[in-house]
Order: structure tokens, then C-alpha cells, then sequence
């Protein structure tokens, strides 16, 4: 028993010494260098390049068989200033006693000083394609896969460790003129296998470019990544990127295959958004966001599934400065389907603007924009976004209802949104402030060219297509004071259309329609806006801080004009505007002074009394009819307690001008308050002539009212004939007595 036991253990250790001995005596008796200029001519052979071994090859042996190179290069025949490959050594340790079971167990490989020149000619051909000498038959590169793919099946691969140190990689593109240098890199590859174990990636490299002006970037690269061959999953755990000051961590599975497929999660995050930039060769966005530091984090569940050619960002959160933005996105292709939810806490968006270098407008209201928040939903169809619900949040204002683009293509936007007050006035900017107005004096072509400024951004209204509809609890905008705001609009390819706005208004009620169409160079502006039993003192008041006039008024609209400057469209204005106005006060003027001035003037008397300064108008009533910018009017009316009014004129539109003559004609007795213009029966309805003259618009405004004196003349002129007449038909009925009776219709009335 004994002796077999021996034989069995001495035919053990035949068995593994012999193979032993037998690499000892190759590595000892063998000399690779012998085979230096064998495997420069194999290379030459194969290639179109000339591989030269400048240093010595040798073997290492247990407990692992290694091969060791010194310094080697490779040049392709056009390689001048450097050759395509070269390193400065490369060692490769097998275990020695896992061949014996079918395996290969590499201890280590390493690649010290490799450097790579790629370059692409201006065809846009890399030189890297013109390595191999072409072949007549693909048939030994299949041969080739199916010995790899069998060899594979039959060896199982296993490296310790792979390391690549101190390796570059000079790329010129020729075809773009860009240059990138790829420099000090250090690449370890840890547990090397085919059985789906962890591999640990550690990689640090610099990378600069002609692109990316003078910066360097330094990148660094770790993860445990196992791949799953049967599956065809490729598992990246505790990723970990570095770019400069941007870190990109997570966990990410991929399944490769037919189509691919990614889930996990990803936290990027950058301490400075403003250096990133300018490291990125981006300076003019950089230069937009200010001087930073601009902190910015990104995190979210990432899913991608190619069959369904669909993206899914769950649990996304946005940090940007003060804002804080949570929601999901699910992005579908082919056809563009987009959903999701979006949640933005209320912050101060004038901090934000502030942070990211962007100039916050001065605001007639400093306050506003402090308080911005969006709560919503957004889907629908393919081609579409839509935001519905919708909850904005703007200062003092909520929004509710729904926004967003109905056709991707052609930027259809929909608008449907009510609210609870808004004073649009507040969000206006202030003018930009003049020095003084000797210095504004002194550029009367830059006063012309604003006069003649365009208005209309026509090539923007051309270019707008939506559909709005928007209701108001209360809206302040351009000074006037709106509640129960209901409107809906359209527009597309140059034609806005206002279908209708409905409004209260300073007791009263407005409601209008107007449209612009800007498809040609001169556009064509219309408005019909309706105002009845509005207060015009208060209106009035609002818009220009004072009013020469207050009552209960009718408006009715109808004008159409052309043109794109406010020149064109004052003298291209046509159409009627009707006015009534009821239990109206005519501030500043006092229609009874100016009567009882004109009565006394017939006297040869002066009127010393003090008149109120205002008139009380029980009722007054116009029509202007425009006609290229001059609106004329023949039936001025209007009713004063002890007056009537009766007048006509005109208002000239170019030349910011009025002129209206007044006749004031006494219902009543004005001697009461002056015995100067007591009128008896010869003056009672005559109608005393009174001229208002005035500009208006912009600071220069002005009234001028006064006694019409051309009217008056001729008006006393007529008295006088009248009193004259009178007179002689008196002394001649004195002296004919009966007879005169009988003669005096030979002298008309």
C-alpha cells in the first residue's frame, strides 16, 4: 500500500514538474531578442507601418511567466514629426499554474510612456485606417471570430491587475483644424474577468484643446463595472466622474444587444457653473451669468429604453442659486411625446437674475418679482407640450388654467388663464432718465428719429400663431383700472385679431374688438372699442394724472388706419367716434362767465362778478368723422342749467391740434349773480360765440378758451343792424301812426 501511495505522489510530482522545467528551460535557453528582426518583418508584413524594438525583450518567471519589451515604436510611412504609436515599456505576468486547468490568470499588464498620434486629413480620413494591409478574402477574419468565439468559450479570462501609465494621445483634425491633447494618463484596471465580478476603473487624465483656449482639463474617472455576458448587462456601481469643478456621481446599468437599454441613478453638481463655462471655451454665455461662483446640482432616476425610443427622468431636482425646481420628465421619439411635472417653490427671481449676472430692469415697482413660483402638469399629444394645470405664481398675482405649444412645428401657442389682480403697470420699465434738457436740446435728429420710430415689430408679429383667452378679477394696465376682464385673441402668419374684450370700467362698461394685419410692410390697425356709462373724470384722471372734463360717458369707436409710425397713423385715421356724456363737469372754464362777458360787451359794460370756475354740463353730445387724421364735428350739444350749447370744429390728429367754436345761447336769467348781463327779451336766445383752441398729448398740452371775437363782430354787427331797424320802425310808426301798420310789411320784417 505503502509503495503505491509513492507511486502515486511520484507520478504527482512528474506531472507538475516536468511542465515546469520544461518553461524554465524555454525561458533560460530561449533568447527572445534572437527574435527581434522575425517580429519587426511579421510586422512589416501585416502592416503598413515599420515596428522597431529598441529595447531588449525578456522573460520572468514564477510565480508568474512574464514577457517584458523595452522602449518600441510604430511609424506609418507618412508619419513625419512623430511616429503613430511608440511607449517606453510593456510588461505581461501570467499565473503560471492556472494554465494547467484551462484558464488564463493575468497578474499584471503594464504599459508605461505609450503616446499616440491620430490624425485626420482634410478628407476626413484618420490615419489609424491605414494600419492594416487590405486582404484579398475575408474568409481568415472570420475564421479569426470563430477561433476567438471558441477560444472564449473554452479559456476563462482572468487579469489581476491592467495598468497604463503615463500615456498621451495627440489628435489633429486636419478636415476642422481642431487639436486635442489628451496627457498624463494613468489608467488601473483591477479583477479583469469574463465572469461578471466587479472591475475596478480608476482613471486620471488632462485634456486640452485649440477649441478650448489656453484651459486644461483635469478628469478623473472611478467605478466598479461587471458585465453580464449572457444578459449583455454592463453594470457601472459608485460612478464617479470629475471635470474640473463638475462631479458627476450615480449608479448605471446598461443592457447592450439588440437595443439599448440604461436605468440608475445620477447626481451632477458644479461649484462654479461661471468657470465651467469658461473652461468649456463658452465665454460669451459665461460672461452673461456675471463674475460667480454659481453653484449648480442636478439629480434625478435616469431610464432609457431604445425599443420604445423613450427617456425618463424620475425624481429630477434642479438647484440653481436661490432656485429649487423638483419634478419627472418622460420624453417619448418618433413621434416627440413630453410629460411630466414641474414644481418651483416660490424665491426671488430678481436674486436669481442678480446671481446669473443678468441686469434686473428698473421697474416702475422695485418690489416686484420677488415672489415667483410654478406648480403644473405638462403632456399631450405627439408634437405638443402642454402645461395643464397650471398654478403661477407672480408677486401678488395667481394665474390658474393652462399653457403651451399645440404644434411643435409651426410654435402654435395656447394661452388659457384666469386670475385674481394684476397691476401690469408695476412690471413696466422706467424711460432711461435724460441729464438735462439742454443736452436733449442739443439732438433734435435723435427727438425725429422717435418720433418716426417703427412701432410695430412686424417680422415678430408675422412670426406669432396662438390662440388666447385670459379673465381678469381686476387689471391695471397702461394706468386704467379694468375689473371682470374677460378677452380672447389669435394670431397667425401676420394677422392679430382681438375677437373681443369685455370689461368694467369706472362704473361703466367696455367692450371691444381690434385686430392688426401685419402681412404687409404697412400695416392696417382697426379698433371698434364701446364704452358705456363710464366716469370719464375718473378715467381721465388715471391716465393723465388730471381732467379738464368729469362725467357719466357713452364712447363709441369705430376707426381704421395704416402705417407703422405714429406720423402714418394719425394722418391715415378714419372713421366716427361718438360721444355722450351725461351730468358731466367742465373743469377750469365757466361757459356762464364767458355768456355774461359777451351780453355785457353789447352794453359797453364789464362783467365784475366771480363765476364759478367749473360749468355743470346736464348733457353734452358730439360726432367727429375722420378723415385722413382730421376729425370734424357739426353737431356739438349740450345743456347747462341756464344754458344751451350748440358748436362745431375740428381736431386735427397730425398736428396734435383742436379747434372748436361754442355757441352759448341763455335759457335763463344770469342777472342775479351780475346786473352787467341781465338779458331781456332782445338778447334772450341769442347765441353767444366762444372759441376753445388748444394742443394736446405729451407735456405741452394746453386750453385756451375765450370769446370767439370774429363771430362776435359779426354778431354785433347784426345786433346793431337788428336794434337800428328796430329804432326806425319806431319813430316811423310814431309819425304815421295807422298808416304805418299798413306800409311797413313793404320793408320786410
Amino acid at each position: 500500500m505503502n509503495r503505491v501511495f509513492k507511486i502515486l505522489i511520484g507520478l504527482a510530482v512528474t506531472v507538475i514538474l516536468v511542465p515546469l522545467m520544461a518553461v524554465v528551460v524555454i525561458t533560460q535557453l530561449i533568447d527572445p531578442n534572437d527574435y527581434k528582426d522575425k517580429i519587426q518583418q511579421l510586422a512589416a508584413q501585416q502592416t503598413r507601418g515599420q515596428l522597431t524594438l529598441e529595447g531588449d525583450l525578456g522573460w520572468s518567471f514564477f510565480p508568474t511567466l512574464g514577457f517584458t519589451t523595452g522602449a518600441l515604436q510604430f511609424r506609418l510611412p507618412d508619419d513625419v514629426h512623430a511616429p503613430f504609436a511608440k511607449l517606453t515599456s510593456a510588461t505581461v505576468g501570467v499565473q503560471l499554474l492556472p494554465l494547467f486547468h484551462g484558464e488564463i490568470a493575468a497578474d499584471t499588464i503594464a504599459i508605461d510612456g505609450l503616446q499616440l498620434a491620430v490624425n485626420v486629413d482634410a478628407a476626413g480620413t484618420g490615419n489609424w485606417t491605414r494600419i492594416m494591409r487590405q486582404t484579398a478574402s475575408t474568409a481568415p477574419a472570420n475564421a479569426g471570430t470563430q477561433s476567438a468565439q471558441a477560444s472564449g468559450a473554452a479559456i476563462a479570462l482572468a487579469i489581476d491587475r491592467v495598468v497604463l501609465s503615463n500615456a498621451a494621445i495627440h489628435y489633429r483634425d486636419h478636415s476642422t483644424d481642431s487639436v486635442w491633447n489628451v496627457s498624463d494618463t494613468n489608467l488601473s484596471l483591477s479583477n479583469v474577468n469574463l465572469h461578471g465580478k466587479p472591475l475596478a476603473v480608476a482613471l486620471n487624465t488632462r485634456v486640452s484643446s485649440n477649441t478650448l483656449g489656453d484651459t486644461v482639463f483635469a478628469i478623473s474617472l472611478n467605478t466598479q463595472v461587471s458585465y453580464d455576458n449572457n444578459q449583455h448587462i454592463v453594470d457601472f456601481e459608485s460612478l464617479r466622474l470629475t471635470l474640473d469643478n463638475l462631479t458627476l456621481e450615480g449608479d448605471i446599468k446598461l443592457q447592450t444587444g439588440d437595443t439599448l437599454k440604461a436605468t440608475g441613478t445620477l447626481a451632477t453638481q458644479t461649484s462654479d457653473a461661471v468657470a465651467l463655462l469658461h473652461a468649456l471655451g463658452k465665454p460669451d454665455i459665461a460672461n452673461q451669468l456675471g463674475k460667480g461662483p454659481l453653484p449648480v446640482s442636478l439629480a434625478a432616476d435616469i431610464g432609457f429604453d431604445g425599443n420604445q425610443s423613450a427617456i425618463h427622468l424620475g425624481k429630477l431636482s434642479l438647484k440653481l442659486a436661490n432656485l429649487n425646481a423638483q419634478g419627472d420628465l418622460l420624453i417619448h421619439q418618433s413621434p416627440l411625446e413630453i410629460g411630466g411635472t414641474l414644481d418651483i417653490p416660490v424665491f426671488n427671481a430678481q436674486m436669481l437674475m442678480q446671481t446669473l449676472g443678468l441686469e434686473v430692469p428698473a421697474f416702475q415697482d422695485p418690489s416686484v418679482l420677488r415672489s415667483v413660483g410654478l406648480v403644473t402638469t405638462f403632456s399631450g399629444p405627439p408634437n405638443s407640450i402642454v402645461m395643464n394645470p397650471l398654478v403661477l405664481t407672480l408677486d401678488d398675482t395667481t394665474l390658474k388654467g393652462q399653457l403651451g405649444i399645440t404644434d411643435l412645428d409651426t410654435r402654435q401657442m395656447l394661452i388659457e388663464l384666469k386670475g385674481n389682480t394684476l397691476n401690469a403697470d408695476r412690471y413696466q420699465t422706467l424711460p432711461a432718465s435724460v441729464d438735462n434738457a439742454k443736452d436733449s436740446k442739443k439732438k433734435p435728429a435723435a427727438a425725429t428719429e422717435d418720433v418716426n420710430a417703427t412701432l410695430l415689430p412686424l417680422a415678430a408679429l408675422r412670426a406669432q400663431r396662438f390662440s388666447l383667452k385670459l379673465g381678469m378679477d381686476a387689471l391695471i394696465a397702461n394706468k386704467l383700472h379694468l375689473e371682470k376682464v374677460q378677452l380672447a385673441a389669435r394670431g397667425a402668419d401676420g394677422m392679430i385679431t382681438l375677437e373681443h374684450m369685455n370689461a368694467a370700467l369706472y362704473g361703466g362698461s367696455l367692450s371691444t374688438k381690434a385686430s392688426i394685419d401685419a402681412r404687409t410692410d404697412t400695416p392696417i390697425i382697426a379698433a371698434a372699442p364701446k364704452l358705456e356709462g363710464v366716469q370719464v373724470g375718473k378715467l381721465l384722471t388715471d391716465l393723465q394724472g388730471s381732467t379738464p372734463f368729469s362725467g357719466t360717458a357713452s364712447i363709441d369707436i369705430d376707426i381704421k388706419t395704416r402705417g407703422n409710425t405714429m406720423p402714418l397713423i394719425k394722418r391715415n385715421l378714419n372713421g366716427p367716434i361718438n360721444i355722450t356724456v351725461r351730468d358731466g363737469v367742465l373743469h377750469g372754464v365757466s361757459l356762464e362767465r364767458y355768456t355774461c362777458q359777451a351780453i355785457a360787451a353789447t352794453r359797453k359794460q364789464q362783467s365784475a362778478a366771480q363765476w364759478p370756475n367749473d360749468s355743470a354740463i346736464e348733457r353734452i353730445s358730439m360726432s367727429l368723422l375722420f378723415k385722413d387724421g382730421v376729425g370734424v364735428t357739426q353737431d356739438l350739444k349740450g345743456k347747462l342749467p341756464q344754458i344751451r350749447i350748440l358748436g362745431d370744429g375740428a381736431v386735427s390728429l397730425p398736428k396734435d391740434q383742436f379747434d372748436m367754436h361754442i355757441g352759448i345761447a341763455l335759457t335763463g336769467d344770469l342777472s342775479g349773480t351780475d346786473p352787467a348781463c341781465a338779458v331781456n327779451e332782445n338778447y334772450r336766445d341769442i347765441v353767444w360765440p366762444v372759441r376753445c383752441q388748444g394742443t394736446f398729448g405729451g407735456e405741452n398740452a394746453k386750453t385756451d378758451c375765450g370769446l370767439d371775437s370774429t363771430r362776435m363782430n359779426a354778431l354785433l354787427s347784426k345786433m346793431a343792424t337788428k336794434e337800428a331797424k328796430k329804432s326806425l320802425e319806431k319813430k316811423a310808426e310814431e309819425k304815421l301812426g295807422e298808416d304805418w301798420n299798413s306800409i311797413k310789411g313793404l320793408f320786410g320784417k
